[in-house]
């Protein structure tokens, strides 16, 4: 997988979202970043500094949840999807639970 180094101000995120991929032995936790300009910004669990990351995010994304409010949500059940919305500009913050429709 490539990797590279980008730069996006908090005031720039426009939605966080947490998934899993399904690596076929095993699952990697991501979490996406939408900016402003419709960039995406997708961190996997692998990525140094991941858990830091998702520690300071309620703290600057106001209404976002801590991790320990939704990793188990999006953790399990193994190999499926599990995405959730975690915050968006608009409200601020969606519920943990997918939408149906």
């Amino acid at each position: 997988m490539e990797s590279r180094t980008t730069i996006a101000r908090w005031a720039d995120i426009e939605r966080v979202k947490a998934f899993k991929r399904d690596l076929i032995t095993i699952d990697d936790l991501c979490v996406a970043f939408t900016l402003a300009d419709d960039t995406s910004i997708t961190l996997s669990e692998d990525v140094t500094g991941f858990d830091d990351l998702l520690g300071v995010l309620p703290q600057h994304l106001h209404g976002c949840p801590a991790p320990q409010l939704w990793w188990a949500k999006v953790a399990h059940p193994a190999f499926a999807t599990n995405q959730r919305v975690l915050w968006d500009r608009i409200s601020g913050r969606e519920p943990l639970e997918p939408r149906l429709g």
